[in-house]
């Protein structure tokens, strides 16, 4: 498979939780519909998102930087 979907949960604070990776945008859905039974998901309901990603490739090639300034 060339891509590949993973979900996010954003719960507003800056956090994210990956809920899982899918191999279609029809699982990540099913993925959110279970997670809104669940406690503290379904509180939460605008707080989901998927995002695509090519599989097999680099991602955060040059490193990153920390919010105080650290490496």
């Amino acid at each position: 498979m060339e891509d590949g979907e993973p979900l996010f949960w954003d719960d507003r604070d800056d956090s994210y939780m990956i809920m899982g990776l899918y191999s279609s945008r029809e699982l990540a859905e099913q993925r959110i519909e279970s997670a809104l039974r669940l406690p503290g998901f379904r509180l939460a309901p605008d707080g989901f998102a998927i995002h695509e990603y090519t599989l097999d490739s680099e991602h955060w090639t040059n490193g990153f930087r920390v919010k105080d300034g650290g490496e």
